[in-house]
């Protein structure tokens, strides 16, 4: 009986062992691969900066707005002459 129990405390402690070394791992992970990844995010905003200036791209985002608006409008209008034919 007192081998069970043995067993069973190694186990326990094994368990929170386990839990904190996942818990160390994880926050070292965090502080070491977070700013590298916001740096690399920053540098690939820079890049995607200087070929396309922020006025262009929102001159495309207005066309890809009124494309979709003149698209949805052309299969409306197809749909009622196909419907009424």
């Amino acid at each position: 009986m007192l081998d069970n129990e043995v067993l069973q405390a190694i186990g326990e402690m094994l368990a929170r062992q386990k839990s904190e070394m996942m818990q160390e791992v994880s926050v070292l992970m965090e502080s070491k691969f977070s700013p590298q990844f916001n740096l690399l995010a920053e540098g690939q905003r820079t890049i995607i900066d200087r070929l396309v200036p922020s006025s262009r791209m929102e001159e495309l985002e207005d066309e890809v707005k009124l494309l979709k608006i003149v698209v949805r409008q052309l299969s409306e209008d197809f749909l009622a002459f196909k419907n009424a034919h």
